[in-house]
């Protein structure tokens, strides 16, 4: 399994950046792949939470919340065992993000996976 992690500065208040990143609804604007998201059991924001993922490709894939503190941070897992993680932290001038990727990819994949990963999470500056 790989892993890389990424910090992006955000210029916005930390409830608000953690309210955006941990809503199932925005998920596609941070994961590689992910064209659409949505809850399918449980409630958004809860660990527990069961979420339904829809690839680029069209495969529909499962995945769970698995660790969610309130403006900390939460960890999401799909059947796939890819892993991603935000935290969240103040910073001097908004928001420290820092996401982490972990899964099991060919090299080709692995690397525009977290090409467009790390070009997502850069787009949260814009976004927030």
């Amino acid at each position: 399994m790989t892993s890389r992690e990424t910090r992006v500065l955000v210029q916005a208040p930390l409830p608000d950046v953690f309210h955006f990143l941990s809503s199932a609804s925005n998920v596609p604007l941070f994961a590689p792949g992910i064209e659409e998201a949505h809850l399918l059991g449980g409630e958004d924001r809860l660990q527990g939470a069961w979420l339904g993922l829809r690839t680029r490709s069209g495969q529909e894939l499962r995945a769970q919340i698995t660790h969610y503190h309130e403006d900390e941070g939460w960890t999401v897992v799909d059947e796939r065992n890819t892993v991603s993680q935000i935290q969240v932290e103040p910073a001097k001038g908004g928001t420290l993000v820092t996401a982490t990727l972990s899964g099991s990819w060919g090299a080709d994949d692995e690397k525009r996976i977290f090409a467009e990963w790390e070009r997502k999470l850069a787009d949260l500056k814009i976004r927030l």
